[in-house]
């Protein structure tokens, strides 16, 4: 029996310690193991421990496990920690973290187990894996929902096209950004938690937009955007590609874009220039689209801007810190 000072010890544990000898009685049951099992201590040293906690469906298997340990001393579970089942006083069978490791003390072949109820515990995790089977559910139908929203819009806009004469110009105008909207959405959900491929975004924007793929050139060291970095970065092209497809190179077929980044000192620099073939007019005041351009990468990004309005089309350069990329970005 140990000491009071030992026995304080063994109680004061978070964890159930049931101790055994080599023969299966219980040698040692502390307090925490009197209220996982509902058993008490004084009714349960000197008694069989397979006949009081393990399960009768286990039991061959534990005393199999003794058996050959008395043989080889090698045991299937011993110094490792498993999840198993075990058997309280009321026969209810719950599931529990256990771990077993062998010891000798004056002589006496001993086997402590540290057991941890984890009914909560695999309780949570069922819930929490429920949640996430919800989250997916919902996320999935708010996908079709919105894609659904987008592909009516799209139809309304050709109608009214097809009907108006004089708002044509501001109906194809919704039409593409609609467009636009609808491609990205799409490269959103279809994309995994790597991130969004900054060259797949960069042609999504582009699409609704361009006359022809000659019209495009994209290049740049492959990176992946953070949620917040996409969604500014969709934000940004499809403002660049707009004012292209009103006043820029997407004005017909004879224009050009091209859209390259690098990465360098924990930075990445896009540039995103034109190549026209008509007169652009520069004197005029900056739209709100562009004053959105100079505001959104600063506030959203920490990141700088800088655009050039010249005779060949327009240069847009911004810089974003490399923290908003998402995993290797060497």
């Amino acid at each position: 029996m140990p000491s009071n000072y030992l026995q304080s010890i063994l109680d004061s544990a978070l964890d159930a310690l049931v101790t055994i000898d080599e023969s299966g009685l219980i040698v040692e049951f502390n307090s925490v193991a009197e209220t996982t099992f509902g058993r008490k201590r004084r009714d349960v040293v000197g008694q069989p421990m397979v006949e009081l906690i393990i399960p009768p469906e286990l039991r061959g298997a534990h005393l199999a496990g003794m058996a050959k340990y008395k043989e080889t001393g090698e045991g299937p579970v011993l110094n490792q920690r498993i999840q198993i089942t075990a058997l309280r006083a009321n026969g209810d069978v719950f599931p529990i973290e256990l771990a077993i490791v062998p010891l000798i003390n004056e002589g006496q072949r001993l086997f402590t187990a540290t057991i941890r109820d984890i009914t909560e515990m695999l309780a949570r995790e069922k819930q929490l894996e429920e949640s996430m089977k919800q989250e997916i559910l919902l996320r999935r139908e708010l996908d079709h929902r919105v894609k659904n929203n987008l592909g009516q819009i799209v139809v309304m806009c050709r109608q009214a096209m097809e009907r108006s004469t004089s708002d044509q110009g501001c109906i194809k105008d919704l039409l593409n950004r609609v467009l636009a909207m609808s491609t990205i959405h799409d490269l959103f959900g279809s994309t995994s938690d790597d991130g969004i491929p900054l060259n797949e975004l960069v042609a999504k924007g582009c699409e609704p937009y361009r006359h022809t793929d000659e019209q495009v050139s994209i290049q740049g060291p492959q990176l992946h955007l953070k949620p917040t970095t996409a969604m500014t970065m969709s934000v940004i092209i499809n403002e660049l590609a707009t004012n292209a497809a009103k006043y820029g190179a997407f004005l017909d077929e004879a224009g050009s874009v091209s859209i390259t980044w690098t990465h360098a000192d924990e930075q990445v620099v896009f540039l995103w220039s034109e190549h026209v073939k008509h007169d652009i007019d520069t004197n005029g005041s900056p739209s709100f689209g562009f004053q959105l351009l100079n505001s959104l990468i600063p506030y959203e990004l920490d990141g700088s801007v800088q655009h050039v309005f010249g005779p060949d089309g327009i240069s847009f350069t911004a810089t974003i810190p490399d923290k908003c990329f998402q995993g290797d970005r060497a």
